[in-house]
């Protein structure tokens, strides 16, 4: 089903997108 697709590449790029904004801030935590 198209929406249930849709939903779950959306929770994907918003895992996706807070983990790398995590890991952006720790090495900048690190290295700065």
């Amino acid at each position: 089903m198209f929406s249930k697709r849709f939903v779950k590449v959306m929770v994907y790029l918003m895992l996706f997108a807070m983990v790398s904004s995590v890991v952006l801030y720790a090495v900048g935590m690190i290295m700065g």
